[in-house]
């Protein structure tokens, strides 16, 4: 039992570990993105609120996007393969266990993203959300292959739902990422039309 405690505990340590990188992982990038496009301009507070605030929706987002991948495994464990005593902490909990390769290419991704490029950043955090779907496929192999003839189909329904929702995720977070810089660009733009506009106005005419 304590065994079984200790692994539960590391499997949701695995979670949210990958939660916090990739939200990380997110705000890194963009301050590299918006500093490094406003070097000439001194609007560092928007520039700090930008971060926070997408950073806040991308954490959202990716929490969300997390629950609806465990919630899928288990309403396919408890409901569709008849396995009633596991509980939604115990399934977070294995599947976490199934998570360190992509958890790995968190770290990784994090890595790069202070000492390589942005670029390589991003593939590899793209990488490490593509294996979500197979970690959870293989959570329910690895722990219910001898619980049900038909698992193999089960697990490969499960990672076509879970693809989809990851895929779709992933989808939103670059939308997100756009919409907020765009969204600070129209805004830095504007203020620097009405800087010169007011030194403009404070000229004297002859």
């Amino acid at each position: 039992m304590q065994a079984e405690k200790r692994h539960g505990a590391f499997g949701l340590l695995h979670i949210v570990l990958f939660v916090l990188c990739l939200t990380l992982q997110y705000a890194w990038n963009m301050r590299d993105l918006i500093i490094n496009s406003l070097q000439n301009y001194p609007i560092f507070q928007r520039v700090i609120m930008s971060i926070f605030v997408s950073s806040g929706q991308v954490l959202l987002y990716i929490l969300v996007m997390m629950l609806l991948n465990v919630t899928v495994v288990w309403l396919a464990v408890r409901y569709v393969m008849g396995i009633r005593e596991v509980s939604f902490l115990k399934c977070a909990a294995g599947i976490g266990g199934m998570m360190t390769f992509p958890l790995v290419l968190m770290l990784l991704s994090l890595l790069a993203t202070w000492w390589i490029s942005t670029l390589v950043s991003v593939l590899l955090c793209i990488v490490a959300l593509l294996f979500l779907p197979f970690a959870m496929m293989y959570f329910i192999i690895g722990h219910y292959e001898k619980s049900r003839v038909d698992v193999y189909w089960i697990s490969i329904l499960v990672f076509v739902v879970v693809a989809f929702i990851t895929i779709e995720g992933m989808i939103l977070l670059v939308q997100l990422f756009t919409a907020n810089v765009h969204q600070l660009m129209a805004e830095m733009h504007q203020a620097i039309v009405n800087w010169l506009d007011t030194i403009k106005a404070r000229i004297p005419t002859r």
